[in-house]
């Protein structure tokens, strides 16, 4: 209202945000979530949330401009109007190139339109669609949501050895400590880590008896 010229609240201490672990996808849950998108729109984007990891906000306003098939890259435009190029896979590609003919024939130049208008679709139906796939693939009850599909993405690529660095430019994600909660692992893949070490420290040796006495001091 201007009658402050300086933030009273500046010297307060900040709350500490809770950490979690995000929730992601099996590739076998994965799999049956393509195979349960049995028709060319929702193949198509079912495949591009999970292959490129793109917010829900980023899919609905991809245009026919974005996508170049022949390079096999599509152009995002994420928060604050930046954008970033991500790689296609092929199975991205060929579920873009199945889906096209189907498209609605509309002026408007989004990807993805309304099957009866032709107008660019809204967040909303992204979710609506995929609860139907959910129920489809038997997976209704593992609180998937778009947002988990672009968790399985940044998980998969980590857990496959990619860079931080990396992930995050394919996320668009500004800060490198977003991109970083990335980096937990399950309990075998710790398990392997650990497992590592035991030929670093060598087989451990049998103790003495207990009843030897300690050799004497000097």
């Amino acid at each position: 209202m201007g009658y402050a010229q300086a933030n009273p609240a500046r010297r307060l201490p900040l709350p500490r945000v809770s950490e979690y672990v995000p929730v992601y996808l099996s590739e076998e849950m994965a799999q049956r979530l393509i195979a349960a998108a049995d028709s060319p729109w929702t193949k198509c984007a079912v495949v591009l949330l999970l292959s490129t990891g793109i917010r829900r906000s980023e899919a609905v306003a991809i245009t026919l401009d974005d996508p170049d098939l022949e390079k096999r890259q599509l152009l995002i435009r994420g928060k604050g109007g930046k954008e970033r190029v991500v790689p296609l896979t092929e199975q991205a590609v060929e579920a873009i190139q199945v889906y096209l003919p189907h498209r609605t024939k509309t002026q408007d130049r989004h990807l993805f339109v309304s099957a009866w208008k032709g107008h660019p679709i809204h967040g909303r139906c992204i979710n609506r669609m995929l609860k139907i796939v959910i129920q489809k693939a038997g997976l209704a009850g593992q609180g998937i949501t778009p947002h988990k599909l672009r968790h399985t993405f940044a998980t998969h690529l980590i857990r496959n050895g990619v860079d931080i660095r990396t992930v995050q430019e394919l996320l668009g994600h500004s800060e490198l400590e977003t991109t970083a909660k990335y980096l937990h692992s399950d309990t075998k893949t710790k398990q392997a880590a650990v497992g590592k070490l035991t030929n670093l420290f060598g087989v451990a040796q049998p103790s003495s008896d207990a009843g030897e006495s300690e050799p004497a001091t000097h």
